[in-house]
C-alpha cells in the first residue's frame, strides 16, 4: 500500500513540474523586457512579491494535498478493512474492483478476482437467477435492491450471503456500474432456522400450549387448544376455561420464589381432567401453560386403585397372603397377614429379609431353591417353616411364578403363602392312624397267620391220621391181638414190652408175612407215644422221586402239581 501511494505521489509531481515549464515557455514569449533600470527593479521587485505568493500558495496546496492524502489513505483502510465485501460489478457482473474483505468471502485473492464474473461463485441455479433479477432491479430502482444467495468459497464451503446494491449511474444502463455490498449471514440463517425449529414446537404439539403475561392475559396459544376447545364444546376464543382459577395468585408466588421449578394443576372441565404444568421463566416475564388431557390415565389409575384394593383384599383374606419380588428375586412387598405372623416391617421383609425368621434347617435349602428358580425362571413350589412372634415353628407352602411384560422379559415374581398348619395336623394324625392301622392290620395278620398255619397244620395232620387210622382200622391190629404160645413169640413180645418204654429206634426184621407189623403196632401200643398216631410206611412202594416230599413234605409251588402245602410222614408222626 506505501508503494502504491509514492508512485502516486511522484506521478503527480511530474505532471505539476511538465505545466509549469509549458507555461514559463508561453510568459517568456509574452515577456516584455524592462528599458531603464528603474522598470528593471520595479519588475524584480514584483517577481519576488510574486515568488513569495507562489511560495506561499506551494505550501498551501501542498497541506491540502498531504491532508488529502491522508484523508484518502484512511478511507481506503476503511474501504479494504471494513467488515462487510464491498464490490464493484459492470453490467454483465464482472468484478471490477472488490475490497479485502471481499476477497476473503469468496477465500481468493482480490487481484485472481479482478474481471471474473461474480456468477460463477454462486453455488446454485437458483441463486444465479436471483442474481440476474437483482442487477437488473438495480438499474430500474432508485433505492437500494437486497437479495440473498448461497456462494461458494475457494474451498468448496458454502456461506448464505445477504447482497444489497444499488447503481453508479441509473441512466445509463450500459455505462453504468454496480456498487455492492455482501454480508455473511450464515450465522443469522442458523439461528433462524434454529428458532423456527423451536418455534414449531408449540404448534406440532397435540396438547394444549398457553402463554401468558405476568397478569394472566393470554399472549398466545397454540392450534391444539382450539381443537380441545372444540371437543369440549367451548368457543375456540375462550381460552381462560383452559387455565386454573387462581393462574395470577400461581404466577405471583412463582415470581417471588423465582427458583425455576414448575406448578401441577389439575383442571375439571365438562367432564375432562387435564393436568396443566405452569412455569414462569424469569428472562421472559411471560407464564407458560403446557395442558395434557389426562381423562383416560385418571379412570386408569381409579381402575388400577380398585383392582389394586381388589386384589389386595384377595390376598389379605389367604391366610399369609401374597408376596412380590423384583426379577433379581428381592422382596419388594409381602402382604400385612405374613408381616404380622412372623413380626417383621416390609423394610425388614424386603430384599432376602425374610429368610431371617425361616427355620434354621430351611434357610440354606430354601434360599439355594430359590435363588435357582429366578435363574432359571421356573415355577417356585416348596414347603418351609417359619418363626412365629409366639416363637413356634408354622409351616407354610409358598408358591409363584415369574410375570412378564409383551416381550416375555421378566419384570417380578409374584406368589402366594399359603397357611398349611392345619393340613399338616391332619396329615399328621392320619399319618398316626394309618401307622397304628398298619401296626394293628400286621398284628392281626401275624396272629392270622399263626392261626392260618396252626389251622392248616392241623387240617394236614387230621388228614393223615385220617388216612392212616383208616388203614389201622382195616388192619385192627393190636397187641391182644397177638396170639401165640412158643417161646420164641414170648421172647419177640418181651423185647417188644422193654424197647417200648425207651425213646430209641427199633429195627424190627423178619421175614415176608410173619407179622413185623403186628409186633410195630404192639411196641406203639405200650410206648408214652400211643395216644399219637402211628405212621406206617411201605417203602417199596414209594416212588424214588417222592421219597423226601413224603417222608418229609412239601411247600406249596416246591415242584408242578404241588398246589397245596402237605406234611411229611415223620412231621405227622411226631404230632
Amino acid at each position: 500500500m506505501g508503494i502504491t501511494k509514492n508512485k502516486d505521489k511522484s506521478t503527480t509531481e511530474t505532471r505539476l513540474r511538465s505545466q509549469a515549464i509549458e507555461r514559463l515557455r508561453k510568459k517568456k514569449a509574452d515577456l516584455h523586457l524592462p528599458r531603464t533600470e528603474k522598470d528593471a527593479k520595479r519588475l524584480v521587485h514584483e517577481l519576488e512579491v510574486h515568488q513569495i505568493e507562489l511560495e506561499m500558495q506551494n505550501a498551501e496546496l501542498r497541506q491540502a494535498q498531504e491532508e488529502l492524502e491522508l484523508s484518502r489513505n484512511k478511507y481506503v483502510d476503511l474501504y479494504d478493512f471494513a467488515p462487510v465485501g464491498y464490490f464493484t460489478f459492470d453490467t454483465q457482473g464482472l468484478i471490477l474492483d472488490v475490497n479485502l474483505t471481499g476477497a476473503k468471502l469468496l477465500g481468493t485473492e482480490r487481484k485472481l478476482l479482478l474481471k471474473k464474473p461474480f456468477i460463477s461463485f454462486i453455488a446454485d441455479a437458483g441463486g444465479r437467477d436471483v442474481f440476474s433479477k437483482h442487477r437488473k432491479e438495480v438499474f430500474q430502482k432508485q433505492d437500494p435492491t437486497t437479495c440473498e444467495i448461497r456462494l461458494t468459497r475457494k474451498d468448496g464451503s458454502i456461506f448464505h450471503g445477504q447482497i444489497k446494491s444499488i447503481a453508479r449511474d441509473s441512466s445509463d444502463v450500459k455505462a453504468g456500474n454496480i456498487h455492492t455490498s455482501i454480508i455473511d449471514v450464515t450465522e443469522d440463517k442458523k439461528a433462524e432456522a434454529k428458532i423456527e425449529h423451536l418455534a414449531s414446537f408449540p404448534e406440532l404439539n397435540p396438547n394444549p400450549v398457553i402463554e401468558t403475561d405476568l397478569k394472566g392475559k393470554i399472549i398466545y396459544s397454540n392450534t391444539a387448544t382450539a381443537k380441545i376447545l372444540k371437543k369440549l364444546n367451548i368457543p375456540g376464543d375462550d381460552v381462560r376455561r383452559l387455565l386454573p382459577r387462581d393462574l395470577t395468585k400461581i404466577i405471583k408466588e412463582m415470581e417471588q420464589r423465582n427458583d425455576g421449578r414448575y406448578e401441577l394443576r389439575e383442571v375439571e372441565i365438562n367432564g375432562r381432567t387435564f393436568i396443566e404444568s405452569i412455569i414462569v421463566p424469569a428472562h421472559l416475564k411471560v407464564a407458560r401453560i403446557y395442558a395434557q388431557d389426562i381423562t383416560k390415565r385418571k379412570q386408569a389409575e381409579e381402575a388400577l386403585r380398585d383392582s389394586e384394593k381388589l386384589y389386595r383384599a384377595i390376598g389379605e383374606s389367604i391366610n399369609y397372603g401374597i408376596w412380590v419380588c423384583d426379577p433379581d428375586g428381592r422382596n419388594i412387598y409381602a402382604s400385612d397377614s405374613f408381616l404380622r405372623l412372623v413380626g417383621l416391617t416390609q423394610k425388614q421383609c424386603s430384599d432376602f429379609g425374610w429368610s431371617d425368621v425361616l427355620h434354621p434347617d430351611d434357610v440354606e435349602n430354601t434360599l439355594s431353591m430359590w435363588k435357582e428358580c429366578v435363574r432359571t425362571e421356573g415355577v417356585w413350589d416348596v414347603e418351609h417353616r417359619y418363626r412365629t412372634v409366639e416363637g413356634h415353628w408354622h409351616p407354610i407352602l409358598a408358591r409363584g411364578v415369574p410375570v412378564r411384560n409383551d416381550n416375555g422379559k421378566i419384570i417380578c415374581w409374584a406368589g402366594i403363602n399359603l397357611d398349611i398348619s392345619r393340613i399338616k395336623q391332619v396329615e399328621a394324625a392320619l399319618q398316626k392312624a394309618h401307622d397304628e392301622l398298619e401296626k394293628r392290620v400286621e398284628e392281626r395278620t401275624a396272629e392270622l397267620q399263626t392261626a392260618f398255619a396252626e389251622i392248616e397244620a392241623m387240617k394236614d395232620r387230621l388228614e393223615a391220621e385220617n388216612i392212616y387210622f383208616r388203614q389201622e382200622r382195616k388192619m385192627k391190629h393190636s397187641y391182644e391181638n397177638i396170639i401165640g404160645e412158643s417161646d420164641g413169640l414170648k421172647y419177640v413180645l418181651y423185647r417188644a414190652e422193654q424197647v417200648a418204654q425207651a425213646n430209641t429206634t427199633v429195627l424190627i426184621l423178619g421175614e415176608t408175612g410173619t407179622g413185623k407189623d403186628l409186633i410195630a403196632a404192639a411196641i406203639h401200643n405200650m410206648s408214652p407215644r400211643k395216644e399219637r398216631p402211628l405212621i406206617t410206611v411201605n417203602c417199596a412202594a414209594l416212588p424214588a422221586n417222592l421219597i423226601e416230599s413224603e417222608l418229609f413234605g412239601r411247600e406249596k409251588g416246591a415242584f408242578t402239581g404241588a398246589d397245596s402245602r402237605r406234611m411229611g410222614r415223620f412231621e405227622i408222626a411226631d404230632g
